[in-house]
């Protein structure tokens, strides 16, 4: 189910990395996970085509996966390989084992994996996985925050806060952390739009969670986040400083979502960084891709 899930992953990734079927400034991009919704056909209804066996169809791509040891995440790694990408994949334990499992399983093809040791909840540690991705991917195109805990099912009463600690840091800071460490590299890729993917689960729309209820806090800020950062990255920057400056005509957000979004940061004119960065955010169950 797993290995399922992450191909459906890796589909919509595919289909959407192609700006004449999909636009991905959109303030949330994202792809099913539900293996009783194959993905293949949500995508050929909205127009999106994805030929042949390798769906990706794309060069070799650079991503990044935190949480990756295991579950999800390792599945992930396990589809991006098989499609021919280089994978770093990042875990508080050592991942060791789990790139040995996948170096063995794709022996034979050009994807590479390698793998570190992470706390995303520590600056340090997280800004270390920046420099170690880096250096082995050279071009970092895709960052996926995947790493999360749940603490456990049991009343918020009875949850330690060393606990609720707990959750809070990998679940919100650790994308927070990685997510600005993503940008601080992607930013400077010259010529390369990258794409920051934000994992979400229960309590993203503002139910209750019940059992969950830490969990539940964090996932809900996670869309905030992301819309966040769609009005600063889609906002209109300053064209760099030219004898003759010519206006780069930017898309505009998605009509409904708020008039906030295209205003950017008020008070703050950047320069255009060299690399484009879209930030989405990724849930499970569903399909929200902005076709031009």
């Amino acid at each position: 189910m797993l290995a399922a899930a992450a191909a459906a992953l890796v589909q919509g990734f595919a289909g959407s990395a192609r700006p004449s079927h999909a636009s991905l400034g959109s303030a949330r991009s994202a792809v099913s996970m539900a293996t009783g919704n194959p993905i293949g056909a949500i995508l050929e209804k909205m127009g999106i085509d994805i030929p042949g066996p390798d769906v990706s169809g794309l060069p070799p791509q650079g991503v990044v996966i935190t949480g990756g040891a295991g579950g999800v995440g390792y599945a992930y790694a396990d589809s991006f390989m098989a499609r021919g990408h280089n994978v770093v994949i990042c875990d508080v334990k050592d991942p060791e084992a789990a790139v040995a499992a996948l170096q063995q399983k794709h022996a034979g093809g050009s994807g590479k994996v390698y793998g570190c040791v992470c706390d995303v909840s520590k600056t340090e540690s997280v800004e270390e996985l920046g420099r170690f991705a880096k250096e082995k991917l050279g071009t970092i195109n895709h960052w996926i925050n995947n790493a999360g805990i749940n603490g456990g099912r049991r009343p918020f009463t009875s949850v330690p806060t060393s606990m609720v600690e707990a959750v809070v840091n990998v679940n919100l800071v650790g994308v927070l952390l990685c997510t600005k460490v993503a940008l601080d590299i992607m930013q400077q890729q010259a010529g390369v739009e990258s794409h920051i993917f934000n994992t979400v689960g229960s309590g993203v729309k503002g139910g209750g969670t019940p059992g969950y209820a830490t969990y539940g806090a964090t996932k809900r800020g996670l869309p905030q986040l992301t819309d966040s950062l769609v009005a600063e990255l889609e906002s209109n920057p300053s064209p760099s400083p030219s004898p003759t400056p010519t206006p780069t005509p930017r898309p505009k957000p998605n009509p409904n979502q708020v008039a906030e979004l295209e205003k950017g940061v008020p008070g703050y004119d950047l320069a255009k960084p060299a690399g484009k960065v879209d930030c989405h955010t990724l849930v499970r169950g569903r399909v929200r891709v902005r076709v031009s």
